[in-house]
């Protein structure tokens, strides 16, 4: 993920609706889409030190086809990046901050 979005112009965490476009909330409050609510101090100590099995989840069990999923090489990256101080608390904030994007690009999208 990391390495896409440095080579890339934007970002769509998990390829998910963009908070504020369409019926984004009924996404948002889907049982299968917990991650958006995974986030806080208890994430973080069940997540810590166990990185790449909980990226494993999203690459595998969300894969359509887990074998031509993500790279191995890429996997090892992931891991060890989102292993660094501070990442995973930044990768959580992405989706605890959806349901505020959502009010900011509605307001964006707003005629001046």
């Amino acid at each position: 993920m990391l390495r896409s979005i440095l080579r890339s112009r934007s970002y769509s965490p998990d390829g998910c609706v963009p908070s504020g476009v369409g019926d984004w909330k009924s996404v948002w409050l889907l049982r299968d889409l917990w991650h958006f609510h995974f986030y806080g101090e208890t994430p973080l100590k069940l997540v810590a030190g166990r990185e790449r099995i909980y990226f494993e989840h999203f690459w595998n069990d969300f894969a359509a086809d887990p074998k031509h999923s993500v790279p191995e090489a890429d996997r090892r990256f992931y891991a060890a990046s989102y292993a660094q101080p501070g990442a995973m608390r930044a990768g959580f904030e992405v989706f605890h901050a959806f349901e505020q994007d959502a009010k900011d690009f509605a307001e964006f999208r707003r005629p001046n």
